[in-house]
């Protein structure tokens, strides 16, 4: 959004040197503004709802669930066992991580290393990080690719690693 733009600029103008915002739960573009990086989103990088302790009753008793329930029991009641919700998209569970490498306090290039969370895994092993690679590596990279295209972003892929180069 517009907004998130220009307090993101607002932020590198007031002497930040990086910028890093989350909400989405996905992937969203990266710019590189006056020599700084913007992470506009890199998604998720844990994303265990269902394997957390516990949650607060009114979320058990919301779904119906009784004292009994599990925090994977209300995750799979939320998203009726799957099939919609967080657990249902894809998008949530393809991220990746950025490495900014600096040199007497200039950017000079950012390392993305896309990150697989395990869609479609059962509970206790969805969410977890792993190194991406293949095609879910390149899933993330080509989406963080377009989506940067818009702020004159160029990340070039290299096998399972996106770089940046300001």
């Amino acid at each position: 959004p517009d907004h998130l733009i220009e307090f993101a600029h607002f932020a590198i103008d007031s002497g930040c040197d990086l910028v890093f915002a989350h909400g989405p739960h996905s992937l969203r573009g990266i710019e590189i503004y006056k020599g700084k990086p913007i992470f506009y989103s890199l998604g998720n990088f844990i994303f265990q709802n269902e394997a957390v302790q516990w949650l607060p009753e009114p979320a058990y008793s919301g779904q119906g669930l009784d004292n009994n329930a599990t925090p994977g029991d209300w995750g799979m009641a939320r998203s009726d066992d799957g099939k919609f919700g967080f657990a249902a998209d894809l998008i949530h569970y393809r991220s990746a991580i950025a490495v900014c490498d600096y040199s007497k306090g200039n950017l000079k290039e950012v390392r993305l290393y896309p990150i697989d969370l395990g869609f479609g895994k059962p509970i206790a092993q969805r969410g977890r990080p792993v190194l991406a690679n293949g095609e879910v590596a390149q899933w993330s990279l080509e989406r963080l690719k377009e989506s940067s295209k818009f702020f004159g972003t160029e990340i070039s892929i290299q096998g399972d690693i996106g770089i940046i180069r300001p």
